[in-house]
């Protein structure tokens, strides 16, 4: 863990000390990530499409695409070799058999990997907390990870009028 990440054990936590160690976090997410796909001997593509199926199963090739930036002909590829080793499975729409959705597969590496570990610790961290404590910890999750997945116009930074914002 970098030097600058550690808080002393029972001492007052700063807002700064929380936001270095979420950096930290972020990191350490990504070196995990990183070493799961290897282990699982995937790409970083396939890995997304397999990430995106935790969170929305059964989901249609299209959002796929769209969530992985990919053409049509892209995603085709991706689910194709999930689906030779057995990651995915794709079927009709329950409700239109004329749609193809991709679900889990027989092989498919349910809990386990990094999210998991990650899943784990958000637990315990939720269990410390009171009903509205929880509350608000959802809402600021349900924000962050709105304003994280909206398409932006500028990736280098925030904008002029958001830097003089006071943090809460």
């Amino acid at each position: 863990m970098p030097e600058n990440s550690h808080v002393p054990p029972g001492g007052p936590v700063s807002t700064g000390d929380i936001f270095r160690l979420v950096q930290h976090l972020c990191l350490s997410y990504d070196l995990a990530q990183n070493r799961y796909r290897a282990q699982l001997e995937l790409n970083d593509s396939d890995l997304r499409a397999l990430n995106l199926l935790r969170t929305m199963d059964p989901v249609s090739p299209g959002i796929l695409s769209h969530y992985l930036g990919l053409s049509s002909a892209g995603s085709t590829t991706v689910l194709d070799r999930l689906e030779s080793r057995g990651f995915v499975s794709r079927h009709a729409h329950d409700g239109d058999r004329r749609r193809t959705v991709v679900g889990p597969g027989a092989n498919y590496p349910h809990c386990t990997g990094p999210g998991l570990a990650l899943m784990r610790y958000l637990h315990e961290l939720c269990e410390q907390l009171d009903g509205p404590g929880r509350a608000k910890a959802a809402e600021l999750l349900r924000q962050a990870s709105e304003e994280l997945a909206a398409p932006s116009a500028d990736a280098s930074g925030p904008a002029p009028e958001q830097t003089d914002k006071p943090v809460k």
